[in-house]
């Protein structure tokens, strides 16, 4: 006889974890093979990239800095920062909603942590080349280590942290 005050859980589902790294691992790999093989090929990722360069010129300009953009390239006085593949969040979103669309969690919960987590991702990235080209221009020397050590390990922590944490609050609000 069960005591009234005992708690039934369902029984664990096997293999979940299984068919989600399986699911991420194909999915991210299939994505990739679209992206590099065509996407990144298009007008309309290159326009995508200069609209990363103006929005980045925005932010410089509300700060008071007078950056200025033309197509995928931002200008601050003799200092030039092109905006190239990989200076976007394509990937890492990318990946973030692989996993947010493949984790147990209501459609819902899904459709508004990738829509967050895209707004995110892409004010950090306007920031990221925004201090690129002030490092270009008045930190030359910290340049090279900004762009190719502290950002993307800035970008692929906040990506991870991200998803950890939508992840635990979709379990904390189930249970």
């Amino acid at each position: 006889m069960k005591p009234r005050d005992a708690v039934v859980r369902p029984p664990p589902r096997r293999g979940i974890e299984l068919r989600f790294v399986l699911g991420f691992c194909a999915l991210a790999t299939v994505f990739e093979f679209v992206f590099v093989g065509f996407i990144d090929q298009t007008v309309w990722y290159e326009r995508y990239l200069a609209l990363n360069a103006h929005g980045a010129e925005a932010i410089l300009n509300l700060c008071r800095v007078p950056a200025e953009s033309m197509g995928s390239s931002l200008f601050l006085d003799s200092s030039v920062v092109a905006v190239k593949r990989g200076c976007d969040p394509t990937e890492p979103f990318v990946l973030f909603a692989i996993a947010a669309l493949l984790f147990p969690a209501s459609r819902r919960r899904k459709i508004l942590g990738v829509i967050a987590a895209f707004l995110f991702l892409q004010a950090l990235n306007l920031v990221r080349i925004a201090s690129l080209l002030l490092f270009h221009r008045y930190r030359p020397e910290f340049f090279l280590t900004a762009h190719l050590s502290v950002w993307p390990v800035a970008i692929i922590v906040f990506t991870l942290a991200g998803w950890i944490l939508w992840a635990l609050g979709g379990r904390a609000s189930r249970g």
